[in-house]
């Protein structure tokens, strides 16, 4: 018998459990009888405190669904894991580790949560309508989308966003095999490179770096041909979610756009890593070809202006021609307005047939559109740097593609010029401040009389230069402008021919 339902005997001391026969513990007032039998009243008092205590224990660790005819075993805000919550304050718990939906299905494999070293969450009973609350006042803005901008925000559902990406914008289409079969062990000799033998310029070879990436010439036998391969410089960058992003868009841009002759073609994509055609040509160096940099005491404009490129008026003319054109195969996609976000003369660069074609899309932006007002949302960019930006720019204003325009007009004044716009200060600040503050670059006004197709450059580039940006031309504008100029130029070359 259980020693604690052993009888003591008379003088207070219990018998052994198995006495001798014939000893006080079997010959004595003991009973050999169950004890519920000799305590009727003590079983029957314990029997009906089980269902109680049961149901205090129960109510006091665990929730009770009362869907069901059984407690399920649900831990409350003191359990172990700290993941799921408890029945107080007469709120019924949401789940549960015994529930047949706590768990995702891992197609039959055992995996449990880690400890959670006692940390507690809470989910209050108020907290989603508290957020929809404020919304009404703190997020009203409706900037969800401006704040988030490496990723892809839209996917946490929202009823009140109205701002929502194109579902093309998500594609990836990586080729990471060819990657890895690329050797880029050897590095370029410019000399070598013009001779026979086994440096050749289709080698596998370094050949520079840009602000973000080294790059190499490959080989591409398959083909019997070569490509540039940009990849990540990783010792002056730190590779992240962000820098992935750019990489995957800047992809991502040129594949969509591979039908366009004006937009550089894509090979390949990995990781940070991008394989387009090769295009030997600079085009920046050309135009300016003197640093861009001059005091006015310096300019030799004393009887005529002093422009600093060789190129002619025509061929300036097709530079711009050429340059907007890229512009809008981005602004007038037909899956979604795209803004280059960086548009200036080193974006370009010319093929060996002689082609100019617009990359460098690390920086590019998808415009969202507005279910409700049927427009394209702006987007905020926060502070900007250079003496190439826009004046909402540099105000740190919300931005459409509209800024790229202005950056073209910079363009057309190198070309017109040679120079950079405020060619007497190399001091960003000061250029930003006069941007900012309404001032434009100066322009010889001889510029306007000098040639039928410069006088159309400087009205074209002051479209360009509005301020405001939702009455400053938009490149469509000012690509149909300059299509006019160059017939109309033509024009008069044959009337000037057949006359003379």
């Amino acid at each position: 018998m259980n020693r604690r339902f052993r009888r003591r005997s008379k003088d207070g001391e219990l018998p052994p459990r198995h006495a001798p026969p014939g000893s006080s513990a079997t010959t004595g007032n003991a009973s050999d009888s169950p004890w519920w039998l000799d305590h009727p009243g003590e079983a029957i008092l314990f029997v009906i405190s089980l269902p109680v205590l049961f149901f205090i224990v129960s109510k006091g660790l665990y929730g009770l669904d009362r869907s069901r005819s059984i407690p399920l075993l649900i831990p409350t805000e003191d359990d172990m894991w700290g993941l799921l919550v408890g029945s107080r304050d007469g709120r019924r718990p949401q789940g549960g580790i015994h529930r047949e939906d706590a768990l995702p299905d891992y197609g039959g494999l055992v995996v449990l949560p880690l400890k959670s070293d006692n940390f507690q969450r809470t989910i209050r009973p108020n907290d989603a309508k508290q957020y929809h609350e404020m919304k009404k006042t703190e997020y009203a803005n409706d900037k969800v989308h401006i704040s988030k901008r490496h990723w892809f925000d839209d996917e946490l559902v929202d009823e009140e966003a109205e701002c929502r990406r194109p579902n093309w914008e998500k594609l990836h289409f990586p080729v990471c095999n060819a990657f890895h079969e690329m050797d880029l062990s050897r590095h370029y000799d410019s000399i070598l490179a013009q001779r026979s033998g086994d440096s050749q310029p289709g080698d596998s070879v370094y050949i520079s770096h840009g602000y973000f990436r080294d790059v190499f010439t490959v080989t591409q036998p398959q083909v019997n041909s070569s490509a540039v391969l940009k990849v990540a410089r990783l010792s002056k960058h730190e590779m992240n979610y962000r820098a992935m992003f750019n990489a995957r868009r800047d992809a991502l841009i040129m594949e969509r756009l591979t039908s366009s002759p004006h937009i550089v073609d894509i090979f390949g994509h990995c990781g940070s890593s991008v394989v387009v055609e090769p295009l030997p040509h600079e085009v920046e160096e050309v135009v300016v070809p003197s640093g861009g940099w001059m005091s006015q005491s310096d300019l030799n404009d004393a009887e005529d202006v002093d422009t600093q490129n060789d190129y002619d008026v025509t061929e300036k003319l097709d530079i711009a021609l050429e340059m907007a054109a890229g512009i809008a195969e981005l602004h007038g996609f037909r899956d979604g307005v795209i803004a280059h976000d960086d548009i200036q003369l080193c974006q370009w660069l010319r093929n060996d047939q002689g082609k100019l074609k617009l990359g460098d899309f690390n920086r590019a932006r998808v415009l969202h559109w507005n279910e409700t007002s049927g427009r394209y949302c702006n987007y905020d960019n926060g502070k900007s740097y250079g003496n190439y930006r826009s004046p909402e720019e540099y105000s740190e204003k919300e931005l459409s593609q509209q800024h790229d325009v202005w950056s073209f007009g910079n363009n057309i004044y190198a070309l017109l010029t040679g120079l950079w716009i405020f060619y007497d200060t190399e001091d960003d600040g000061v250029v930003a401040s006069k941007v900012v503050n309404g001032s434009v670059a100066y322009i010889d006004n001889r510029y306007r009389t000098r040639s039928f197709i410069e006088s159309k450059l400087v009205e074209t580039m002051e479209r360009c230069w509005v301020y405001d940006m939702d009455k400053r031309a938009d490149i469509f504008e000012v690509l149909d402008r300059l299509k006019k100029t160059k017939k109309e130029s033509e024009q008069q070359t044959h009337n000037n021919n057949n006359n003379g």
